[in-house]
């Protein structure tokens, strides 16, 4: 059983203000961030009142300093990775929220990498912090479907997050009722681990695949990321979302890429098994467009994402 005095949030995010909101009531509340997190949400975290929010740039020093008893440290997401010596002094008071069905798609980019394959099931998973990334025991799951087809990510993690909150709550809940825990072994065998995605490295289109393929990549790295994008007349032209019609006479692999329409405000370009229609509101690039132009990725930009490895 454990009882709570002080509450410690690792990682920003809406989820984060939610907890802090319910559970600042009953006891200690604060929210610890990173410099990647500041880069990443500094304009929204700066208009922030009447929260205990803190820059913290080295999490050991900062948590070695709290005494065990009556802690919980709850990291949300967060780009800390945390020390032996951390997870050995609170444990037992040390867990992490991941939000998969774990084992399964453990690491950063679950969201997106989720979009990729159509994956409709998700889940709140709370495990104990372990040595390694998302491998701990669990001690609280509670799973449900969902629907990642046509979505960017800032929807899916909307809906994620709506589900998240109610079973937090009810995790914690049990917490402040001192329920003692039960663990479940998380079953590395049945599980994967995906690394990091960052849009300006791995947002690089590829026209030889099947339309459907290029649609949920597109999804997968639309907002709140920069988009993914291809080139035109060597100018960097950005994609937010697309829709597919199936193709019944432009087929052969050379067309891939190709602008053969443009009707009121769309572009109609040439995909394996499929027309790709672009909504000017969902393109950027700095020329206009024409019948006849043709979208392309240099293959440098796949060997980049092969070779380098976001941490």
């Amino acid at each position: 059983m454990i009882e709570i005095r002080r509450l410690i949030i690792i990682g920003y995010s809406e989820l984060a203000l939610k907890l802090y909101r319910i559970y600042s009531k009953s006891f200690k509340v604060e929210i610890i961030y990173s410099e990647r997190e500041l880069k990443e949400f500094g304009k929204k975290i700066k208009v922030l009142k009447n929260y205990k929010i803190y820059l913290v740039k080295n999490i050991d020093k900062y948590l070695m300093k709290f005494e065990r008893k009556n802690i919980f440290i709850f990291s949300l997401g967060s780009t800390f990775i945390f020390k032996k010596k951390i997870i050995d002094k609170f444990k037992n008071r040390i867990f992490n929220c991941h939000n998969t069905d774990l084992p399964k798609w453990k690491g950063g980019g679950d969201i997106s990498y989720r979009i990729m394959n159509s994956y409709n099931f998700g889940a709140t998973s709370v495990h104990e912090v372990s040595n390694k990334i998302d491998e701990g025991r669990i001690v609280f799951q509670k799973k449900y479907k969902i629907n990642p087809i046509n979505k960017n990510p800032l929807q899916l993690k909307k809906e994620i997050e709506k589900k998240a909150i109610g079973h937090l709550k009810i995790f914690f809940d049990n917490l402040i009722l001192r329920k003692k825990f039960t663990f479940k072994k998380n079953k590395i065998d049945q599980g994967f681990y995906l690394p990091r995605l960052d849009t300006n490295i791995h947002g690089a289109i590829d026209w030889n695949w099947d339309g459907r393929d290029i649609n949920s990549f597109v999804n997968s790295f639309s907002k709140p990321y920069k988009g993914a994008f291809s080139f035109c007349r060597n100018k960097k032209i950005t994609i937010y979302k697309l829709n597919l019609k199936k193709e019944k006479f432009l087929k052969h692999p050379f067309m891939y890429g190709l602008v053969f329409k443009i009707h009121l405000s769309k572009f109609y370009v040439v995909a394996k098994n499929y027309s790709l229609i672009i909504d000017k509101k969902n393109f950027k690039s700095p020329i206009d467009l024409k019948v006849g132009d043709r979208l392309y990725t240099p293959a440098s930009f796949f060997d980049k994402y092969k070779r380098l490895r976001v941490f």
